[in-house]
């Protein structure tokens, strides 16, 4: 079976592991702050704090600008459950728009929603650099006729990922801060979420979010908090992998290029949207014979495991209650949705593998 994703933990990193938890103290957190220390040169930005889970990442972040139910949220439909949830409970208006044909938000409609002025609250945008696909946010930072618009990068899915400035996402050089994510299919997979800012106010909140920072009086809260830490084990799998960062990307170039290589072998269409970055591979069908669930079945059966786009969260029941049927609004999203297959792309892939998987898709298509 050529599965979609698989993540191992080589020989290498596993000596690395055994040494350096002989020399530490698992009730300290030495090894989480020395990961923040080496992100925060990585990223060159001013304050890095981890979380240890993406969901509660998002809470801290929400938390750290005040956001409340007079406020208005501006996000794309494929953006992750975890940036959605907190509004529920925030009580915040969100506001869905349409994405290009990369899954990245429309800068047309964006600017457009902008123009709108929200009277009580604050306007605050999530910007997601899908699949690593990276925004413009310059553009849209300068484009701002609102100066207390806040900006926050979803880059979970763009670790490592640069501007066309050179700049790393995550510097924080045009918002307000950016989630970056450590999960299973990332090259980092240590587990948590890193939130960088430059904004000393946010980083203090982001703080006292986590660490529980007491107020006059021992055990009384300053705000909403959590003990969310990244464990010292899991600190020290990620400044590991942090070093072998640049090891991942170049194999993920190859096999992208491998996949060119291998559609134009068998006159498959090649990716337009290809990109050093990706963290999956997508495949834009342009046929309405198959829909991607039928090819990924078929597929199946030659021992391929594949993924759909994911499914736009306005067709979640409880979302769904609270917006309302508004798929209509979302031309673009929902071609996306219906025509996009996402092919296996890890780094235990070889030649070969691409070589089957693209031979076996085109003898479907071509049935």
């Amino acid at each position: 079976m050529i599965s979609f994703n698989k993540t191992k933990i080589t020989e290498h990193t596993l000596d690395f592991l055994k040494t350096n938890l002989k020399h530490t103290d698992l009730s300290q957190h030495n090894n989480l702050e020395l990961f923040e220390q080496n992100l925060r040169n990585f990223f060159e930005c001013q304050f890095v704090i981890i979380f240890n889970d993406v969901n509660d990442a998002f809470y801290a972040a929400y938390n750290a600008i005040n956001l409340d139910h007079f406020d208005k949220v501006i996000l794309t439909p494929v953006t992750s459950r975890a940036a959605f949830n907190p509004l529920f409970h925030i009580k915040a208006r969100p506001v869905f728009i349409d994405v290009e044909k990369t899954n990245t938000i429309s800068h047309k409609l964006l600017e457009h929603n902008l123009e709108i002025s929200n009277t009580r609250g604050k306007n605050v945008v999530i910007i997601d650099h899908y699949n690593g696909e990276v925004v413009d946010v310059e553009s849209i930072d300068k484009n701002l006729n609102d100066p207390s618009t806040i900006l926050i990068e979803n880059g979970t899915e763009a670790l490592g990922a640069r501007y066309l400035n050179g700049h790393k996402v995550g510097s924080c050089c045009f918002s307000h801060m950016t989630l970056l994510s450590f999960e299973s299919s990332g090259p980092i997979n240590s587990g948590g979420t890193v939130i960088t800012t430059n904004i000393q106010e946010i980083y203090d909140n982001l703080k006292s979010y986590r660490d529980q920072i007491f107020g006059i009086k021992e055990k009384e809260y300053i705000s909403l908090s959590t003990t969310q830490y990244l464990s010292e084990i899991q600190a020290i799998l990620g400044n590991h992998q942090l070093q072998e960062l640049s090891k991942w990307q170049e194999k993920r170039k190859k096999l992208a290029k491998d996949y060119q290589k291998s559609f134009q072998k068998y006159s498959l269409p090649e990716n337009e949207f290809l990109n050093e970055n990706l963290i999956r591979y997508p495949y834009f069908l342009n046929t309405h014979k198959f829909k991607p669930k039928e090819i990924i079945n078929k597929l199946l059966e030659k021992k391929i495991e594949c993924k759909t786009n994911p499914l736009p969260l306005y067709y979640y029941p409880d979302i769904s209650k609270m917006v309302g049927e508004i798929k209509e609004y979302f031309p673009i999203g929902e071609e996306n949705f219906a025509k996009t297959l996402y092919l296996p792309f890890h780094e235990e892939l070889n030649s070969s593998d691409i070589n089957y998987i693209a031979k076996n898709l085109k003898d479907i298509l071509a049935q």
